[in-house]
């Protein structure tokens, strides 16, 4: 993970020190959580939306997260948030330590569905 960050990501995006530091804490945070919210992710981190929201997009461009928008219909409003899913249960738990909380055991069945759909896809195009 230590080479993903300062390699791949830092040549994608410029990012100050200070928010290179917290990438870990910011992969922590999705991983351990059920939900995200950009604002409650930049007050725990203490940096600002377009930092956090910096960061995230260069790791789903890394290939690390998965973004997955609420959908809706036309002009409605969409309530639910984002999902951040992992591109691998095994890259959720190693960044938990094992360390598993009750409310996240499904989550890993979620990273699991979701690499199955983009490979079985990848596969489609190709």
């Amino acid at each position: 993970m230590d080479k993903l960050i300062t390699k791949d990501i830092l040549e994608m995006k410029k990012f100050s020190s200070e928010t290179i530091s917290k990438i870990k804490d910011l992969l922590y945070l999705i991983a351990s959580s059920d939900t995200t919210n950009f604002d409650k992710l930049g007050k725990v981190l203490k940096l600002d939306y377009r930092s956090v929201r910096g960061i995230v997009d260069a790791l789903v461009q890394s290939g690390v997260l998965i973004e997955v928008k609420s959908y809706g219909q036309k002009f409605t409003q969409i309530r639910k948030p984002i999902k951040f899913l992992f591109v691998s249960p095994s890259l959720r738990a190693g960044i938990l330590n094992g360390i598993i909380p009750p409310g996240i055991k499904g989550k890993f069945l979620e990273d699991y569905i979701a690499l199955i759909f983009i490979n079985d896809f990848k596969r489609k195009i190709s």
